[in-house]
């Protein structure tokens, strides 16, 4: 009787595993998006303020 038991007891241990790296596979996702919409942020900044550069020199010129 010990057997069976301890086998099921591994595969149980196994299924949580496996679930924990899918949780930690989603959370690996959710951080790839999150640094994909900061890059994204940053580089409208970067224009931003690039086109604010522009028009102060414009400005000065006039």
């Amino acid at each position: 009787m010990q057997k069976p038991q301890k086998k099921i007891e591994e595969k149980v241990e196994e299924a949580e595993a496996i679930e924990k790296v899918g949780e930690l596979e989603v959370e690996v996702e959710e951080k790839v998006e999150d640094a994909e919409v900061i890059e994204k942020f940053e580089k409208k900044v970067k224009e931003a303020e690039a086109i604010e550069k522009v028009e102060d020199e414009e400005v000065e010129e006039k």
